[in-house]
């Protein structure tokens, strides 16, 4: 398994800490904007839509980043 705080996996756990303490603090979600093609191309698009994630991902975020640094500044 990748190592999570490697950075050269293409991982900022700065950034994703940094991104879902905003989400928190200000209870303002980001908006995911969908759409689903049709399998057959040229057919068109089946669906789109605008949504949001759920508060609890990022809050389920925050706890797990936190525990990963206290695992990593641990075993330094």
């Amino acid at each position: 398994m990748t190592d999570l705080l490697d950075a050269s996996a293409g991982f900022s756990r700065d950034r994703t800490f940094t991104y879902s303490r905003k989400v928190l603090d200000t209870g303002i979600l980001p908006i995911i904007n969908t759409a689903i093609a049709h399998k057959k191309a040229g057919i068109g698009m089946i669906g789109a839509g605008v949504t949001h994630p759920p508060i609890e991902a990022f809050d389920k975020a925050i706890i797990a980043l936190a525990a990963t640094f206290a695992a990593h500044t641990c075993h330094r």
